[in-house]
């Protein structure tokens, strides 16, 4: 038996060893060191370059407080294939050349002629590490050059890997606090997820709530709803959230008493009723920053809130103050007729030179209160290369994300130096305020062996390129858009959200959180100039304001005095002083206990001027409160919204339009979703993604495994055989 044990430790100690190696990638899971980004995290999958020539770039901010203290580093892991073999006078191997590039200046020029994955190390010198663009964003570009393959056909294909690490050394310092980059720091847009919570007075005015949500739905707009945004009041604002978040102080001056703790100085001859604000490096976060939107008066905290909602602030005596003597109120333009070209728009020549897909953008207003006739069009100016191929490369014209039209490239234009092209501009697609037109264009050469350095790729966008937008005055039928389905609409149509108010009551902080995420939401969708929307207290505002403005109600009914009012025109009334609808709109009636959580969601004409609506998002409990508003701001749940009326329980919604007799219509339960969004700070995962791990290893790892059982099994026996003998 004795002889037996060195063939059964060999056979124990190989399969370990396999079993251990099978497990090797999860030492993969430590945490980054600080200061080390993957290329996972930046583009969150691979780069593939296509030889002979291809490129591409990657862009990224970084965080406002890092100071570069030394050389960056780079360091790719790479996968190369090609064809090795030899073509008449071409070496068998030969591979190409993977240009690096960072902020637009070349930092290597690496040699690839090995097969397989390999490492490749490149340091970026510190004085390279300021970002040239306008952003702040940085430039990480890759070029492959493998032009031996058009004598001899590699077909080369390079991987750069997501475990591709940039390593910074950096210190801590304190971000800027000029208030002409607003809403940097704030928002850095960089792949560290930005938080910001809103602080109000314990006892808020209706005003300084509506600054509150006025800012939201700026900050909406400025960060394309990237900013996380939380609410809470003074006396709960906790020194978790201090140390973990941006501070937005938003209220009076003196009924904030934290301001004490800031180095403020704010000027001695403000006016009574002027706003202001002020940005100050935060005494709880080296990294984080404090801003303050304020005044002496409810006036000055509106208008404070409403100058900053358009993202574009004028410091007076010092850089991070300014001060709002007034918000002037635009009236609503006139119909017109707005003919003009890219240069008056302020755009300059675009030339597009890169393998493949790229793109610009331009933008255009429409006043507030107008849309464009059936008339309007976009007249394109364009030119582009003869040395390209035609069936693959051409224009895709794209209007608000929407495509519009095509160009396909013939010999014929190439041989213009400018073609037009008109495209229609949709009514349905053109927004009140800000809109965009995309201009795409793939680019892909005759002959892949055609050397770059040629630059005989390209296409051209002109700026003689025209837009004639015949403006009319929109005409709102309410009739036709009181359906869940097509919100945010009609409260989008107003740019400014000059015709949205807030009806709340004046101690429901549940309630405040999720009126501050519709605005959110709603500044994003709105993308206007500036936000002036309105809050009113429940039971403060007389029915002759409330017919001024499309309203959003939010609340428990039975807590509510606008109920009386509201309630006999809801779609699915409630009960008399209950929180708990009937039960008329389901073809299943179902006893629900009174504290088992519901959230609703009503529309309906307003009661009080039939040219407005009423969104009621309702709820017999927080939770039900909160499942309902977030039901308008987060997409899980909003895309599911129909009719006229909805009931939330979580992630799944009921839906019902009760003027058609329709039951309720169940959707599938979606995935999980964390509702409300908490106001709270938001950590990030550092860990690097799992080495992809080759198909063969669980197939080889199996048979492996196999032989040695097979190896003891045959021990077993034979010692078992010698046994008996």
């Amino acid at each position: 038996m004795t002889k037996r044990i060195p063939s059964i430790i060999i056979a124990l100690a190989l399969l370990f060893t396999l079993l251990a190696a099978s497990f090797n990638p999860a030492q993969a899971q430590a945490p980054l060191e600080d200061g080390v980004i993957t290329l996972g995290q930046l583009e969150g999958s691979e780069i593939l370059l296509l030889g002979p020539y291809d490129s591409q770039t990657v862009f990224f901010g970084l965080p406002a407080d890092w100071s570069m203290t030394g050389d960056a580093q780079l360091d790719m892991n790479v996968t190369a294939s090609f064809n090795a073999a030899a073509v008449g006078n071409v070496p068998a191997v030969y591979g190409g050349l993977l240009t690096v590039r960072f902020n637009r200046n070349t930092v290597a020029i690496l040699p690839i002629s090995n097969l397989g994955t390999f490492d490749l190390h490149v340091t970026i010198p510190q004085a390279l590490l300021v970002s040239p663009r306008s952003d702040g964003r940085m430039e990480l570009r890759f070029d492959l050059d493998s032009g031996i393959s058009c004598q001899a056909n590699q077909h080369m294909n390079v991987v750069i890997n997501t475990g591709t690490r940039l390593s910074f050394a950096y210190e801590n310092v304190q971000p800027s606090t000029d208030l002409i980059a607003f809403p940097r720091p704030i928002f850095q847009d960089t792949i560290f997820p930005d938080f910001a919570t809103i602080v109000i007075p314990d006892q808020p005015s209706a005003a300084e709530l509506q600054g509150a949500l006025t800012l939201a739905a700026g900050l909406g707009n400025l960060t394309s709803s990237q900013l996380g945004l939380g609410l809470t009041t003074a006396s709960q604002l906790s020194e978790a959230q201090q140390a973990s978040d941006h501070i937005i102080f938003v209220g009076k001056a003196g009924s904030i008493p934290q301001l004490a703790q800031l180095a403020l100085s704010l000027p001695a001859d403000a006016n009574q009723d002027d706003g202001l604000i002020q940005m100050v490096n935060s005494p709880w976060n080296v990294s984080k920053m404090v801003l303050v939107v304020s005044g002496n008066s409810d006036a000055g905290v509106v208008k404070a809130a409403q100058a900053l909602s358009t993202g574009v602030l004028q410091s007076g005596s010092q850089p991070n103050l300014a001060v709002i003597e007034g918000v002037r109120e635009m009236p609503v333009s006139s119909p017109l007729v707005s003919d003009q070209t890219f240069a008056d728009l302020g755009y300059a020549r675009d030339l597009l030179t890169n393998r493949g897909v790229s793109s610009t953008g331009y933008n255009f207003y429409v006043p507030t209160g107008s849309t464009v006739s059936p008339d309007a069009y976009l007249e394109l100016a364009y030119g582009h290369s003869a040395l390209m191929d035609y069936n693959l490369s051409g224009v895709v014209v794209l209007l608000n994300n929407q495509p519009i039209g095509s160009i396909k490239f013939t010999a014929e234009s190439a041989a213009e130096a400018v073609n037009t092209a008109r495209f229609s501009l949709p009514q349905s697609l053109v927004l009140p305020g800000n809109n965009r037109i995309d201009v795409r264009v793939s680019l892909e050469p005759l002959d892949n062996c055609t050397d770059p350095s040629l630059e005989g790729l390209f296409a051209v966008i002109w700026p003689e390129s025209r837009l004639f937008l015949p403006f009319t005055s929109v005409q709102m039928n309410t009739a036709g858009m009181v359906d869940l389905g097509n919100y945010p609409s009609p409260l989008s149509y107003d740019s400014t959200l000059g015709s949205l108010a807030f009806l709340l009551k004046n101690n429901d902080p549940g309630a405040w959180q999720g009126a501050l995420q519709i605005a959110k939401y709603l500044g994003d969708r709105s993308n206007g100039p500036i936000a002036t929307l309105k809050v009113f207290f429940d039971g403060e505002a007389a029915s002759e304001e409330l017919a001024n403005y499309n309203l959003v109600v939010i609340g428990r009914p039975s807590e509510m005095s606008v109920m009386g009012e509201l309630n006999p025109a809801l779609p699915v009334p409630f009960a008399d002083g209950s929180d708990q609808v009937t039960n008329d709109y389901s073809q299943v009636a179902y006893r629900i206990p009174p504290d088992v959580p519901q959230g609703y969601v009503q529309l309906l004409t307003s009661p009080w001027n039939s040219e407005r609506v009423v969104f009621a998002a309702l709820g017999n409990t927080a939770d039900g409160i909160a499942w309902a508003t977030s039901s308008l701001a987060e997409s899980p749940l909003r895309g599911q919204l129909a009719g006229n009326f909805a009931v939330i329980n979580r992630t799944q919604v009921r839906t019902a339009d009760t003027r058609l007799g329709q039951p309720l219509k169940e959707t599938a339960e979606q995935p999980p979703v964390e509702l409300p969004v908490a106001p709270g700070p938001v950590d990030i995962d550092l860990t690097p993604p799992p080495p992809n791990q080759p198909a063969w290893i669980l197939p080889t790892l199996g048979v492996a495994v196999g032989v040695v059982f097979l190896i003891l099994l045959v021990v077993l026996i034979n010692n078992a055989r010698s046994r008996r003998i």
